[in-house]
């Protein structure tokens, strides 16, 4: 028996959310007088997610990364877009869940995202909020040429971050709202309602252009 798991990805909703914000953030930045590309910034973030409450049933840990755009409003603010993906799983040994005693989930966000950093040099302090979509997914299964079809569920999505950045470098800590479980799981008929809810500890890097 030849077991393959595939994550299908949920594009046409995400597409249509991450469009959405694109143009919220290119109006934003388009009002102001003037245009100043040297107020652009951009970065990526990889790190470590814990999940935390009941979906520690299911989850034990996994990979999360993101990207981001920003524009500087003023000398302490920012805003822009986010977009991340989160890899969640866990073995259960007693193969009461999942497949086979596997879970595996994935979370992809799309979010507007506002900076807030206190002070100027080298060491930066720094706080931020992230509101938008996320998107919780059962990845499918393929077992001998027959496919059972992953589950999605769309909702509301956030974070509250808090960090420091070193010449460009970053390290990071965050909460992060990833969502509910699908309705009609197909592994797990509970995570339907589910909050997959998780920390993360990240490092990362900041580009100002």
């Amino acid at each position: 028996m030849q077991d393959l798991i595939t994550f299908e990805r949920t594009t046409k909703n995400m597409k249509k959310i991450t469009i959405t914000l694109l143009s919220l953030f290119i109006m934003t930045t388009s009002a102001q007088a003037q245009f100043e590309i040297e107020k652009l910034f951009g970065g990526i973030n990889i790190g470590w997610a814990t999940p935390q409450g009941d979906v520690t049933t299911y989850a034990q840990g996994g990979i999360a990364y993101n990207g981001f755009l920003g524009y500087k409003v003023g000398d302490k603010f920012g805003a822009g877009i986010q977009l991340g993906e989160t890899l969640l799983g866990g073995i259960d040994s007693s193969g009461s869940t999942g497949f086979l005693g596997l879970n595996a989930f994935g979370i992809s966000t799309a979010q507007l995202k506002g900076w807030y950093s206190p002070l100027d040099g080298d060491v930066k302090p720094f706080a931020s909020i992230a509101l938008g979509a996320a998107t919780v997914e059962e990845p499918s299964v393929t077992i001998n040429g027959e496919e059972i079809p992953g589950k999605t569920s769309t909702g509301f999505g956030g974070e509250a971050q808090a960090g420091v950045s070193f010449q460009g470098v970053t390290l990071t800590y965050a909460y992060v709202l990833g969502g509910q479980g699908p309705e009609e799981g197909n592994w797990n008929q509970d995570v339907g309602g589910l909050a997959f809810n998780y920390s993360r500890i990240s490092l990362g890097f900041i580009y100002n252009f």
